[in-house]
């Protein structure tokens, strides 16, 4: 009689399993083999994985039900990082990528873990009237009145240890007008953040809490000002350096122009009215009121250019100077500082690391377009701010589908022989394929968070992006070089014409047949999967 171990007794299905471990058993060898000659014949595109590991610890940290101990991410760093050690140290090479994976995977989970705790601060707890006393740090003009975001506040009937760190508050009216750094008291209705409406609907009570606002809310009466901070600070002069040019362009472009020209400039956009913002969406050119790659490339590029025309009519500096690396250092230094105006969203933040190195590389004469522009872009916003790893704006700002298929060499430029004809069939060719590779790359995250697909995205965009090109955006750089010397008026009058055309054609688009596509938001699921399908057809190269 065959000997049968205690408690397993023997069916065709514990057969059946045991016949696919020993089949399984003795592939093993081989499957590791073909795995790991695939794996290092990607070793050149390894790094492009990182953020993707980083984010997936990320992610795992904001899918855990409630707030773990301090101490696990580092200790799972740790871990990991003792075993890799061990292993590499007897021997197998081969698990590098495996145990750089799991690093960063613990690496993103404690980013997100210690970002928490730093900016851990109180939430009001009840909703009602306070008297309010603070510090204003940004002024946002609103379609009605605008809003104030305090901080160093002081709540009546709060303890101290209790209030919130900032409060935002809107105004129903501008009057009386304030400025950041006005100590300023009013009564206001005052709540906590307000959670989802909806499962997996934009979460603001978490956006707040990482922007440290422990309540909202509105006045409910006159605005009191106390006076002046007598402390300064960089952030308050650059608050108000922004009120002070959003204040210059709305005297120059009136009207919903003048708030999209606000938005470009400034990152302000309280004050655009919500059938603009639908008309754009519904057009597929809502991208363009986020400050993003487009503005900060046309930026850049603008000064670049401009510095290099201007250092070659000069004999002597062109002969004498690197002339491309001082306009790379000059085109750097005005994208930080339009950075700096614009608020440093994560769009911007985004674009502007990627416009450092490619700039970086101009100087050390390497090539600066490459899918390691993207990486490092996004490690160095997910370990600065790992909760963007949730929203809309980093989802879509990193769909890489762009640069991956022009990477494979699709895009060409004209050689000089090429006529003027053959240079616009180009262009437009180029805008069209960046449209239409950008539209369905950022698609599945649109439906996803705003449960809208625009259809004519391409007309939009064929129109909007050359306008703000070579129209809209130069103006506005120019005005904004000129207003020092009271000249930027005549410039933001000519950019806000360009806006209105803008406008119009979204709205002209807006009441065209079918021109967006309102459908229900899929599956969390559903986009996981649609992402990790993006992510394996633009990273890896082998079959």
């Amino acid at each position: 009689m065959a000997h049968r171990p205690l408690g397993l007794p023997s069916s065709p299905p514990l057969a059946a399993l045991g016949v696919w471990l020993a089949t399984w058993r003795a592939a093993w060898p081989g499957f590791w083999a073909w795995l790991l000659a695939h794996l290092l014949e990607e070793r050149e595109r390894w790094f492009l994985w990182l953020p993707v590991a980083l984010g997936l610890g990320i992610a795992l940290y904001f899918s855990l039900p409630s707030e773990p101990p301090a101490a696990l991410g580092p200790t799972l760093l740790l871990v990991v990082a003792a075993t890799a050690w061990r292993v590499l140290r007897h021997g197998g090479p081969g698990t590098i990528p495996l145990w750089l994976g799991l690093g960063a995977v613990a690496a993103g989970l404690t980013a997100a873990s210690l970002r928490t705790q730093l900016v851990a601060a109180p939430v009001l707890e009840k909703r009602g009237a306070y008297i309010v006393e603070g510090r204003v740090l940004l002024v946002e003009d609103r379609v009605r009145g605008d809003r104030l975001l305090l901080d160093q506040p002081l709540i009546e009937s709060i303890e101290a240890a209790a209030t919130p760190l900032r409060v935002r508050v809107s105004r129903r009216t501008a009057e009386p007008a304030v400025i950041a750094g006005d100590r300023v008291r009013m009564r206001a209705m005052l709540m906590p953040p307000s959670p989802p409406s909806a499962p997996h609907a934009f979460d603001f009570a978490r956006q707040a809490f990482f922007e440290q606002i422990g309540a909202v809310g509105y006045a409910l009466g006159d605005l009191e000002r106390l006076g002046r901070a007598s402390q300064w600070a960089w952030q308050l002069g650059l608050a108000r350096l922004r009120q002070h040019i959003a204040g210059e362009i709305a005297a120059a472009v009136p009207g919903e122009a003048g708030a999209v020209a606000n938005a470009l400039l400034t990152g302000l956009r309280g004050a655009i009215p919500d059938h603009v913002w639908s008309d754009m969406q519904v057009a597929g050119i809502a991208h363009l009121l986020a400050i993003s790659g487009l503005h900060l490339g046309l930026v850049a590029g603008t000064l670049f250019f401009a510095v290099r025309f201007a250092l070659a009519l000069s004999p002597p500096l062109a002969l004498r100077l690197p002339t491309k690396k001082v306009a790379a250092v000059l085109a750097l230094a005005g994208a930080f500082v339009y950075l700096l105006l614009t608020g440093m969203t994560v769009p911007t933040q985004r674009a502007f690391t990627m416009t450092a190195l490619m700039l970086l590389a101009v100087m050390a004469d390497r090539n600066p377009f490459s899918m390691r522009l993207v990486a490092w872009a996004a490690l160095v916003v997910l370990v600065l701010q790992p909760e963007s790893l949730l929203g809309a704006s980093f989802q879509m700002s990193f769909a890489a589908a762009l640069i991956a298929v022009y990477e494979t060499g699709v895009g060409y430029r004209p050689d000089r022989a090429a006529g003027l004809d053959r240079r616009f069939a180009l262009y437009v060719g180029g805008v069209m394929l960046t449209t239409v590779v950008a539209s369905l790359a950022t698609a599945p995250f649109a439906i996803y968070h705003f449960g809208r697909l625009p259809t004519y995205g391409v007309v939009g965009n064929l129109i909007a992006v050359p306008l703000t090109a070579f129209w809209i955006m130069p103006m506005g750089l120019l005005g904004l070089i000129l207003l020092p010397v009271g000249l930027g008026g005549i410039c933001f009058m000519l950019m806000g014409q360009g806006i209105e055309l803008v406008l119009a054609v979204a709205a002209t688009i807006t009441h065209w047949p079918g021109a967006a596509l309102n459908l229900a938001q899929p599956p969390v699921a559903a986009l996981i999967a649609t992402v990790a399908g993006g992510l394996w057809l633009c990273l890896w190269r082998q079959p």
